[in-house]
């Protein structure tokens, strides 16, 4: 192709760029929202999407949940749903072989009934969202805690998501000393309140999915908000930078204290503070949320005024699955944080030098006189052909004067810019916002930036 020009090496940069996408999480009286959107694309959970086919609406599957994210942000356009329902949304797809490849999504069943050849879709979008779990402690000396160990799996089954954390904790202890697993003895700490062992601790353990940090969360990013009946009744932030969360409300009564753990890399959050926040003097405000259930194993029916084990506990105001309570409705939960994305950058210098790229593949390109000049190509075999060897070009230089034609100059528009891999693959199109004219003396050189 000859007019392909190929990159000099020192025409091509590489680099990435650090970015740090801000979030923040809304949850209240059933409802999480993040960055305050209600509605993502019309083909979102939260509207009522319809097609017409012959005067009959169908309702097209919903995709985008209130509260997720959709990455990369698929099928969420008006011209995905217009006339051709569930088909016209972009699937992924593999031909069935002898591989035994599938989807998740895919039961054994379909599988085993589908031919060899055939198609297997998924689905698009992958949403993910904030999800919380409240793992009750368990007190040594108490009986459920000896029944537990007489019973290993239902110990495992108790508390597996803070044994599957174990190490991890363990080696963010070179951060903070709160982030020990198994408690210990004689420790102390004028500027420290220690927090009960994660071994035995309530644990309130916020989950966020990868989709939403990509690398990890950014160090001092992160902020709780405590809110009830409108007023912010504690702030935890981590002002360290070491994954301690720190309450920085001055009329908090655990304020300066510890009362949680951040897991930057892995996305997790861990609140371990059982101190009430909700209440002056013991005596809890009526215009409070009251939580029900224990903090540990041992169930009881106390109402519990708001503690930070409680944050987040948006979609019911209950610690365990026996009696599930109405969503706490004076309560309101901020979490925001920045994420760390870096994205592989590719810089390319596209030269146009005097004298080059100065002859067009447009039909407009050949003077109108030598229309039918198409049936004067000389053909070969094989399908090859010659095009006659003298052509005019349409002269397209306009004068200033009246009755006076300027000399011919070749002249192009340069409007798009492509760009091809080795192999000769269209990967990627430049579009300029104003086509640039190029005469035989001009020398440019334009500027491509290419993220992935």
């Amino acid at each position: 192709m000859a007019y392909l020009h190929e990159f000099p090496e020192d025409s091509i940069f590489r680099n990435s760029i650090k970015t740090a996408p801000q979030y923040t999480i809304s949850m209240y009286s059933g409802s999480m929202f993040v960055n305050d959107q209600r509605f993502l694309g019309i083909n979102s959970s939260s509207a009522e999407v319809f097609i017409y086919s012959n005067q009959h609406p169908t309702p097209l599957p919903h995709s985008t949940p209130t509260g997720s994210i959709n990455l990369y942000e698929l099928n969420v356009g008006v011209a995905r749903s217009a006339s051709f329902g569930e088909n016209s949304l972009i699937r992924p797809f593999l031909q069935k072989d002898g591989t035994y490849r599938s989807f998740k999504s895919i039961t054994s069943g379909t599988f085993n009934h589908a031919q060899a050849g055939d198609f297997l879709f998924g689905k698009y979008p992958l949403t993910s969202s904030i999800q919380r779990e409240f793992i009750p402690g368990i007190d040594p000396d108490s009986e459920p805690y000896r029944e537990l160990h007489k019973h290993p799996d239902l110990y495992f089954k108790a508390r597996k998501r803070i044994i599957a954390l174990r190490n991890t904790l363990d080696y963010y202890l070179k951060d903070a000393p709160t982030f020990r697993y198994t408690s210990s003895i004689g420790e102390s700490d004028t500027k420290v309140t220690f927090t009960e062992a994660y071994e035995t601790a309530s644990v309130n353990l916020i989950s966020i999915p990868s989709i939403f940090f990509n690398s990890g969360i950014q160090k001092g990013s992160v902020s709780l908000k405590f809110y009830v009946t409108g007023t912010l009744i504690d702030e935890a932030q981590d002002i360290r930078q070491n994954g301690e969360l720190v309450s920085i409300t001055t009329t908090s009564p655990v304020s300066g204290q510890v009362v949680g753990n951040i897991l930057y890399n892995e996305g997790f959050i861990l609140l371990t503070c059982s101190t009430d926040i909700g209440s002056t003097n013991g005596i809890v405000s009526p215009n409070n949320d009251l939580y029900f259930g224990g903090d540990t194993y041992e169930f009881d029916t106390l109402k519990k005024a708001p503690r930070w084990i409680y944050f987040g506990a948006y979609a019911s105001g209950t610690n365990h699955d026996l009696t599930p309570s109405p969503p706490p409705s004076a309560s309101m939960y901020e979490m925001s944080f920045r994420g760390t994305n870096e994205v592989p950058t590719m810089t390319m210098f596209a030269e146009a030098n005097a004298g080059d790229v100065n002859c067009s593949q447009n039909p407009t390109w050949i003077s109108s006189s030598m229309k039918g000049w198409q049936s004067q190509q000389v053909k070969f075999d094989q399908g090859t052909f010659q095009e006659p060897q003298f052509l005019e070009i349409k002269n397209v230089i306009q004068s200033d004067f009246c009755n006076y034609e300027e000399p011919f100059e070749k002249q192009v528009f340069i409007s798009k810019i492509g760009i091809f891999d080795k192999d000769k693959n269209l990967i990627g199109v430049a579009k300029l916002a104003n086509p640039v004219l190029k005469k035989e003396s001009d020398d440019f050189t334009f500027k491509l930036k290419m993220d992935f």
